[in-house]
């Protein structure tokens, strides 16, 4: 249960109320309407856990894209992160001065969002380094 609540909220609800709730506080101390904020102690933070994908499911996805005439360019691109796990960013931040010769491990040091390149989320760069699964087939 939630602080001062009778029912359980859902995580991602709790965190979208929390929000909405510190942005009027916030607004209100710009106006001068009040001076501050009386609830500083609440966790704003909510981490929502992911469920990762089945194996059917990413065969479906992975047969969604083939499939389809307008994206089956991307079946490929879809493929390896399933099977590196590479965030989207990274693997676009991929350049060829990043694979091994032979193509047996790559470096994930970079990352390109939005546009920007950056280094990667967790500024770990020189424990990115992975040796380069055989080709899975997830859907035929």
């Amino acid at each position: 249960m939630r602080p001062g609540s009778k029912r359980r909220l859902a995580d991602i609800t709790y965190k979208e109320r929390l929000t909405c709730a510190a942005a009027i506080w916030e607004a209100a101390i710009v106006d001068g309407v009040i001076e501050l904020n009386p609830w500083p102690g609440l966790k704003k933070q909510v981490k929502i856990a992911s469920k990762p994908f089945t194996k059917d499911e990413i065969v479906l996805i992975i047969e969604g894209f083939r499939s389809d005439p307008y994206s089956s360019h991307y079946t490929d691109f879809v493929c390896f992160l399933f099977g590196t796990g590479v965030r989207t960013e990274e693997a676009i931040g991929l350049q060829w001065q990043h694979v091994s010769e032979g193509c047996s491990h790559v470096w994930i040091g970079e990352s390109i969002s939005r546009g920007v390149e950056k280094t990667t989320k967790t500024n770990k760069d020189r424990t990115r380094k992975f040796d380069i699964p055989q080709p899975q087939r997830f859907a035929d």
